[in-house]
């Protein structure tokens, strides 16, 4: 008996069953030069704000490079909350700082939904 046969029987049922991610291999394609893949929600790399996030990342590591680069809060960035609320006012959506959470992408949102639903 192999080594990775040893270890596949010591496996959990509901990872046995586990099978590979369609966005995963959707994705796989984007890496092709010339298509322009609308399957797996990826932008056209010239429509990326590379100057303007280059930018903000300099001013931040300027700034406060100690708490940029640490760990944070669940609830999101003490200061980042009021503004964002701030923004959601002056689009005509008022709210309150406990009323948001900053994820750390769209898949994580879509997973604490799912899972709250």
């Amino acid at each position: 008996m192999s080594f990775e046969t040893s270890w596949k029987r010591r496996f959990s049922k509901s990872q046995k069953a586990l099978r590979p991610s369609v966005v995963r291999e959707i994705l796989k394609f984007t890496t092709k030069p010339g298509l322009f893949s609308f399957a797996g929600g990826v932008p056209d790399p010239a429509l990326l704000p590379v100057k303007e996030i280059q930018q903000s990342i300099e001013v931040v590591l300027r700034d406060a490079p100690l708490v940029a680069l640490q760990y944070g809060v669940t609830e999101g960035n003490a200061q980042l909350l009021p503004r964002l609320a701030s923004l959601a006012t002056s689009a005509g959506r008022t709210t309150r700082n406990e009323n948001l959470l900053v994820t750390s992408g769209s898949q994580q949102g879509i997973d604490l939904t799912a899972s709250l639903l």
